[in-house]
């Protein structure tokens, strides 16, 4: 009997560090320090004007995760991921990438799975530059914490 007991409390022990496991993989913002960061949000990367966009707008305290992205240029054009503050990171901006070269029909793929690739400063939001008129599409994943 006593057997049977300590299998019982052992599965029970088991299943309750899975139980845990899954809540701070699967629900946003419940992440210990130290932890692997999930990125429950995405957003649509779509442009074709020469310019810098906002993606995720800044939120104090918090720093923008990257955990992946997709992105594919039309024609001849650079993408540059950035940081910063102000109207489309106007202010104090930083290179978070360096320049990906995009010719016709031209992919870029970057992904860590649940961990961040790529990570704003504190209080800072993260933009996009396009370096010429012409079209670029994708979607960024991303957690805020």
């Amino acid at each position: 009997m006593r057997r049977k007991l300590e299998a019982a409390f052992i599965l029970g022990m088991l299943v309750a560090a899975f139980l845990v496991a899954v809540a701070v993989f699967l629900v946003p913002g419940t992440q210990a320090a130290g932890d692997p960061i999930n990125c429950p949000s995405s957003v649509v990367v779509s442009g074709n004007t020469a310019a810098t966009a906002e993606l995720v707008p800044l939120v104090a305290g918090k720093r923008v995760r990257v955990c992946g992205f997709v992105l594919t240029g039309a024609a001849a054009t650079t993408v540059t991921l950035k940081t910063g503050t102000g109207a489309n990171c106007g202010s104090g901006t930083t290179n978070l990438t360096g320049a990906m070269g995009f010719g016709t029909t031209t992919f870029v793929t970057y992904s860590g799975g649940v961990a961040p690739v790529l990570s704003t400063p504190v209080s800072q939001a993260l933009c996009w530059t396009n370096s010429a008129t012409q079209q670029v599409s994708g979607v960024l994943t991303y957690g805020q914490y």
